[in-house]
């Protein structure tokens, strides 16, 4: 169905999702807030894995702010807690081997 939306025209609007970004270690989710867009910024709540000794961004963000937020260096990786099976998207360009 998806595939024929986009050959008829049809632009599909994609839902937004809940998902955690857990910032590197070394790294202030402050200077990640900071790059935000103040829309994106104002839903954001700082979550804590005190096991791994990371700091999420934790919200609902749509598909642009997700990607957006997959590129930034500081971020080690995006969990999507609204996908069928809870999955965790590591970045896999980082110099420092990221434990979970």
């Amino acid at each position: 169905m998806h595939l024929d939306c986009i050959r008829q025209g049809i632009k599909v609007k994609a839902t937004p999702s809940r998902c955690t970004a857990w910032v590197k270690p070394g790294h202030s989710a402050d200077d990640v807030l900071a790059k935000l867009p103040p829309s994106v910024r104002r839903e954001v709540k700082l979550d804590w894995d005190t096991k791994a000794g990371l700091v999420g961004l934790s919200g609902t963000f749509n598909d642009e702010s997700r990607s957006m937020l997959r590129n930034f260096p500081e971020i080690a990786s995006v969990e999507e807690e609204d996908a069928p099976y809870p999955q965790r998207i590591d970045r896999t360009d980082s110099d420092q081997p990221y434990e979970l």
